[in-house]
């Protein structure tokens, strides 16, 4: 997963789980309410990224490329050395004036790479690694040994760079959706490789017993997760209510990479939203979640299944199908959820637009200095999976579009409207305990020397730790908090305190505190 600020943070001893974290900056953002749950007088407002007016950024290549009907990014983008690297699923237009190739393209989705400068304008490098359609000039990832079946992938695909592992040849870590001939469905596979180009498969299983669509793939406090899809049917029920509920988010842990959890977490399902449907036809979570571990905490889009807008027919029974993304977290890679019910962080285009129809998310999040990027793909749901002789599209099966925000302003706290209910207007944090020395930050905004934050550093009787304390009257993406060159506690239990004043001339959004 990217990483934010790499390299700037110091190590950060976390009270709560008595782990050692990673040498990642730790983020209390405004909408977490695991690490700021004590909150008087505030409200959480929710911002959506911006779509980059190049948007669609990468489009299908030529009918006979390995893209020719479809870009997908039911994949990852990283960042490496001021490049993109992004994996995609690549969608070939079967060509029926071939012998045999409208069945042979039935379950080949393969994996495709691209690289960028500036994660708008996309360059598709010919890597010489895979045959297809008689030559190597193409852009496709190689995965061995290519002798195994699933050794050919169908659906998404995530990529995780793991800098921990001292063992070159595992550098990179990835899991895909191959399809299984013996059980008829979908299965997830992990592979390695030493550059991202090159994979060898873990095993010529699958990591699951059964069906298990895979999406999100993330190193967490020294484990790994996967999030994916299960659609429960009937006889089937989950938990808590004990009925069907379509496609729900599950999740499989594992320490090494190797040995996977026997059975899946509930990580997350629209359950406030539930009302008892057939599979497809309700408010679904569709195939996990693209994830970005920020260190303390997990940032997370799914998709927003809309079943009541399908209309279907005989030849697409999705036919219809809308879809935006919506918003989960989770402070321990299983479970999680929405900071606020119902609330899409990226809704899909007006009708026309080249986003109409259904958002797919992807494991592709990045933060310069000042934005952050998000890329995301569309799924016309229109013309439902390619049959083998597909006619001209107005729009082919799928595009790749950006959006980008401030750097990290997903949502803030702000006064909240009305009547004043308590003496003050504060959010205190949980308890942290520092190893090191480190410093602190706020991603704020609306403040002024007339109406600016109170920042108090306290201990564990609540009263301010020596002179620990500061007011903030200048907005920022990383405005820093000095304490008149006091340091914060290290190796000692502290909470910290924001207080808003009770009248003031704006109102000031906090979005996050850093300790770096």
């Amino acid at each position: 997963m990217l990483t934010h600020c790499a390299g700037l943070a110091l190590a950060i001893l976390l009270s709560v789980t008595g782990l050692q974290a990673a040498d990642d900056p730790k983020v209390l953002f405004a909408f977490d309410d695991h690490w700021l749950p004590w909150r008087s007088n505030l409200q959480l407002t929710l911002e959506r990224p911006v779509k980059v007016a190049e948007n669609p950024v990468m489009k299908p290549g030529s009918a006979a490329a390995v893209d020719g009907y479809g870009v997908l990014l039911y994949g990852t983008v990283l960042n490496e050395a001021g490049k993109f690297r992004m994996w995609y699923i690549a969608e070939p237009r079967p060509d029926p004036s071939v012998p045999g190739d409208p069945e042979k393209m039935r379950y080949y989705r393969p994996i495709a790479y691209a690289e960028s400068r500036d994660g708008v304008h996309w360059e598709k490098p010919e890597l010489g690694l895979v045959e297809f359609r008689g030559n190597t000039r193409n852009n496709l990832v190689r995965v061995e040994p290519e002798s195994e079946p699933l050794s050919r992938p169908y659906d998404y695909v995530s990529v995780l760079r793991d800098n921990d592992d001292r063992d070159a040849s595992r550098r990179y870590k990835m899991v895909y959706i191959a399809h299984q001939t013996e059980c008829a469905c979908s299965v997830a596979v992990t592979a390695i490789s030493p550059d991202g180009l090159r994979w060898k498969m873990m095993s010529n299983r699958p990591m699951t017993e059964g069906g298990f669509e895979s999406s999100g793939l993330v190193r967490f406090d020294g484990k790994y997760y996967i999030s994916g899809q299960e659609i429960i049917r009937p006889p089937q029920k989950i938990y808590p209510p004990g009925v069907p509920a379509g496609r729900v988010m599950m999740v499989y842990e594992s320490p090494d990479f190797v040995r996977w959890s026997k059975g899946a977490a509930l990580g997350f399902w629209r359950g406030g939203e539930h009302v008892p449907a057939p599979v497809n036809r309700g408010q679904e979570a569709h195939l996990g979640a693209g994830l970005w571990n920020r260190g303390n905490v997990i940032l997370g889009l799914y998709g927003r299944w809309y079943g009541d807008t399908i209309k279907g027919s005989n030849l697409n029974p999705l036919a219809g199908l809308k879809m935006d993304l919506g918003f989960i977290v989770s402070n321990d890679g299983v479970h999680y959820r929405e900071p606020v019910p119902r609330f899409s962080m990226l809704v899909h285009g007006e009708e026309g637009a080249w986003d109409s129809e259904s958002l797919l998310q992807g494991t592709a999040f990045h933060n310069t200095e000042t934005e952050t990027y998000i890329w995301y793909s569309h799924w016309n749901t229109s013309t439902g999976a390619p049959p083998p002789v597909q006619e001209e599209l107005r729009y082919p099966h799928g595009w790749i579009g950006m959006a980008k925000m401030p750097r990290d302003r997903f949502g803030y706290l702000g006064r909240m409207p009305g009547k004043i209910r308590w003496n003050e207007t504060t959010v205190v944090s949980r308890e942290i305990v520092l190893a090191h020395r480190a410093r602190m930050y706020l991603n704020v905004d609306g403040v002024s020397a007339e109406d600016g934050l109170a920042v108090e550093v306290l201990g564990p009787d609540d009263r301010v730790i020596g002179g620990l304390t500061e007011k903030v009257t200048a907005p920022g993406l990383k405005r820093p908090v000095p304490f008149g060159g006091g340091s914060l506690p290290v190796g000692r239990a502290f909470r910290i305190k924001v207080s808003w004043a009770r009248q003031g001339v704006a109102n000031p959004r906090l979005y996050a505190v850093y300790l770096e």
